[in-house]
């Protein structure tokens, strides 16, 4: 399968033509929760336990010319690492747990923030942070319920220069958000 992205006027990048990352695209599988609420997510395991957004085509665009408005945004870690905000909405109990390895080269393991204070189920926010642009496995789990799927990290331009938080080591920084591995 080969994955082809139109380039916009904004990124002036070539068409991405890559048969070697075969990228997850989003199941249509949502969140089941309370009838009241609509469901959530556009992926989600086959328990409907988990559920997180794709982007359509599978790829992270980040950098400075990833505009929001072509499904990119990213922010700088203090690792030099890059990262977006990722949504996930759960129905077990227990905290969240991400993790990633890069498929198509040598990288560390990606890493994610994620803020305290979003309940036991429901709505997470998270960031999740790539170390170099490439195909990604990313993991998401809670509760003994995981979901697994690729994704391609494209930078268009340069590295963001906005940081995506106070520094680690602030202490408020630091009750409030936790990293995972």
């Amino acid at each position: 399968m080969a994955i082809i992205a139109t380039p916009s006027a904004r990124s002036a990048q070539p068409p991405l033509i890559d048969e070697a990352c075969v990228v997850t695209l989003p199941n249509g599988l949502r969140l089941v929760r309370d009838p009241s609420l609509p469901a959530a997510g556009n992926h989600g395991n086959d328990a409907r336990t988990l559920a997180t957004v794709l982007p359509r085509d599978g790829i992270v665009r980040l950098g400075s010319r990833a505009g929001i408005g072509e499904g990119g945004s990213g922010c700088l870690d203090d690792d030099g690492s890059v990262g977006t905000k990722w949504p996930w909405w759960r129905a077990k109990l227990g905290p969240l747990m991400i993790s990633g390895r890069r498929l198509d080269g040598d990288a560390r393991p990606l890493h994610a923030w994620i803020p305290n204070g979003y309940g036991r189920t429901g709505f997470q926010s998270s960031g999740v942070f790539f170390r170099t642009p490439g195909c990604w496995e990313v993991t998401g789990h809670t509760g003994g319920e995981a979901i697994t799927f690729v994704v391609r990290a494209v930078m268009i331009g340069e590295k963001p220069k906005r940081q995506c938080h106070p520094p680690a080591d602030d202490e408020s920084f630091r009750r409030n958000w936790r990293r995972t591995q």
